[in-house]
């Protein structure tokens, strides 16, 4: 079992120009633009943890090494040094409405980092007080159920504007 992969399982598909790292990713697609629901797809990252610089000394490995198919190591820049800058960790989702009324992060097999990320991506939503919808469709029925939730709320809106109007 490989550890920290980007996706699980998931082969990479290309649709209409795009580049989906999952079947269900480009299944959501799809379903979206069938429905005709504006959409952007991996709109702008959200900055979970900003980066810093420690004030305190701290060492650990910061290289990596590479290696062929054989294992046979190929290069090394592996270091046991001093690190004083930690890089911010952010987080991009899958699919967000157009005006920022949902979104869709679409998650077949979570790597061993996903549970944390999300943790940390829905408390940065909850701290900027977003009002929307947030979905993790795991299957593709799932998937249709975002689908019919998100035109459920077109409506709901639809019909309050109107009442105000």
């Amino acid at each position: 079992m490989t550890k920290n992969v980007k996706v699980k399982n998931a082969k990479t598909h290309e649709y209409d120009g795009q580049k989906f790292k999952s079947g269900l990713e480009l299944f959501c697609y799809k379903l979206l633009k069938e429905n005709n629901i504006p959409f952007i797809y991996q709109p702008a990252s959200y900055v979970l943890i900003q980066k810093f610089k420690s004030n305190f000394r701290c060492y650990e490995d910061t290289g990596k090494i590479t290696r062929d198919k054989n294992k046979k190591i190929l290069s090394s820049t592996k270091r046991f040094d001093l690190i004083e800058n930690v890089r911010e960790i952010a987080y991009t989702p899958d699919f967000c409405g157009v005006d920022n009324d949902w979104i869709i992060e679409t998650k077949g097999f979570a790597n061993d980092a996903f549970p944390l990320r999300w943790k940390l991506f829905k408390a940065k939503l909850n701290e900027e007080d977003f009002q929307g919808i947030l979905m993790k469709p795991e299957s593709q029925k799932e998937v249709v159920q975002c689908i019919d939730i998100i035109k459920d709320q077109t409506v709901v809106e639809y019909i309050t504007d109107n009442k105000t109007n």
